[in-house]
């Protein structure tokens, strides 16, 4: 008897056309040995469908599951990624956001989600970074993993800071600025672009670090070989008059970490991948064109349309 094809279903619910993606999916899936499985929290939005399954240990459908499936923009794309990271499951993206350049599938495309079933896709490897935070002891506070970006950077209130990073344990790199963003090639398409970063095929393996706002003519971004290890330290400085420089690590926009002065963050490859889905065989070159130059052309167009 052919095994049951489990297949956990990561919806951002507040997007309005995610209610009609799983419905497609429910449909495309319907006369197949598949099972849509979801956490507890989604019962009333989707407990409508006979066949879908719903368990309360999130944990335990990662375990379960033979794949996942994430509808969302990016933000959504990257958190359940991360999560399928972990649990060394392979995951699809499905966009239901404005850019969506993580997924590889648009809402009118879902019928081609029944590949899954006949493995007529292929695996995208995507590196992580590992990040671990230390006292100035050396003693680890934390330890995290990342898939898109780590984010040294001044409070909101604060004024601009001075970031040392050693690299490779011997040589030495000075900033004043902002902040910086070390992100991974999936990362070079979310704040470090914003902060004049490049784009990198996500299927390279590197680590990117730009300045945010850095106090310098010549401060340019700059990709490092995928098994550097940074030392980063930030200085806090205090001034005669307002606050004093806070300082602040982010990973992946969901952990916050304040800094302390002596406190190092620790930047390395992951020992694990994110390994994206892709049934619809787009080059690098393919995707940059339609999500970001057709869609700026897109942004443009409407600008111009409201000026006239």
């Amino acid at each position: 008897m052919r095994a049951i094809y489990k297949l956990l279903i990561m919806p951002n619910t507040d997007k309005p056309k995610t209610y009609t993606c799983v419905e497609r999916l429910f449909s495309v899936f319907e006369n197949s040995e598949c099972r849509l499985m979801f956490h507890s929290r989604y019962r009333e939005a989707f407990g409508k469908y006979d066949n879908a399954y719903f368990g309360d240990d999130f944990s335990e459908l990662l375990k379960m599951c033979d794949s996942i499936i994430a509808m969302g923009g990016d933000g959504t794309i990257i958190h359940a990624a991360k999560h399928a990271a972990q649990a060394g499951k392979p995951l699809l993206g499905v966009n239901v956001g404005r850019l969506g350049f993580n997924a590889n599938l648009e809402p009118t495309e879902l019928d081609r989600a029944a590949a899954l079933l006949r493995g007529d896709y292929h695996i995208e490897k995507r590196m992580m970074l590992e990040i671990s935070v230390s006292d100035c002891e050396g003693r680890l506070i934390d330890r995290c993993s990342c898939i898109n970006d780590a984010v040294v950077s001044r409070g909101s209130a604060s004024r601009i800071v001075d970031i040392d990073i050693v690299i490779n344990g011997c040589s030495k790199m000075n900033y004043r600025a902002d902040g910086i963003v070390f992100s991974t090639p999936t990362g070079s398409t979310a704040y470090a672009l914003s902060a004049g970063g490049p784009v990198i095929d996500p299927s390279v393996s590197c680590i990117e670090l730009t300045p945010i706002c850095p106090h310098s003519l010549m401060n340019r971004p700059i990709i490092f070989s995928a098994d550097a290890e940074l030392d980063v330290t930030a200085r806090q400085r205090n001034f005669s008059s307002g606050p004093a420089s806070e300082v602040f690590l982010t990973v992946d926009g969901e952990k916050v970490y304040p800094l302390n002065n002596g406190e190092t963050v620790h930047i390395c490859r992951s020992g694990i991948t994110a390994d994206f889905i892709k049934i619809k065989d787009l080059g690098f070159s393919e995707v940059i064109q339609q999500k970001i130059i057709n869609n700026n052309r897109k942004v443009d167009d409407l600008e111009n349309t409201k000026t006239v």
